[in-house]
């Protein structure tokens, strides 16, 4: 009677863990699955994300407020006829006419000091493609983000090409020139 009890307390106690077993594997399976369908929800954010990011015509950048480009879209690579490599972790005042450089440090001081901690206006660019100079409009933002240890601030902007809008202008008003001038 003793023996059957224990083989009895035995295997109630085995159909037990054999069950928890079952039950810890069958949720761990569960835990898995919402994890990849989570994992496949974030990436498929991120190609979006990308996609959108790469296939505006617009140029879209983050630079540093040194003015290290940090991050770029495609469109800044086909405006400059260069990899992502050749422009990332180089300085915006490269890029910049030599006759603008000197006002970088004015850009910089109107983003900090600004109320909305904004800057917009229209820059000249040289392209490297067919050097010539298109106008562009940009609006860059200065955004906070913690870091280690201190907030690190980074400025994203956009700049649209304007050039034919400018160059429209340009026309029209010398038209009015001359039909005044009859």
């Amino acid at each position: 009677n003793i023996w059957w009890s224990v083989l009895m307390g035995t295997g109630v106690f085995i159909t037990l863990s054999l069950g928890l077993i079952i039950s810890l594997v069958r949720h761990q399976r569960i835990r898995q699955r919402m994890q990849q369908e989570s994992m496949a929800a974030i990436e498929e954010k991120a190609r979006q994300y990308s996609d959108l990011f790469n296939n505006v015509s617009d140029m879209v950048y983050v630079h540093s407020l040194d003015g290290t480009i940090l991050q770029i879209n495609d469109a800044v690579m086909k405006f400059f006829g260069l990899e992502s490599h050749e422009i990332v972790g180089h300085s915006v005042e490269s890029f910049l006419l030599s006759r603008l450089r000197p006002f970088y440090a004015e850009y910089k001081e109107r983003l900090r000091s600004s109320e909305r901690k904004e800057a917009s206006g229209i820059v000249p660019l040289r392209s490297r493609i067919d050097h010539r100079i298109y106008y562009f409009e940009y609006h860059n933002s200065l955004v906070f983000q913690d870091g280690i240890g201190a907030q690190q601030q980074t400025v994203r902007g956009i700049a649209r090409n304007i050039t034919d809008h400018i160059t429209h202008e340009r026309t029209l008003v010398r038209n009015e020139r001359r039909m005044s001038r009859l």
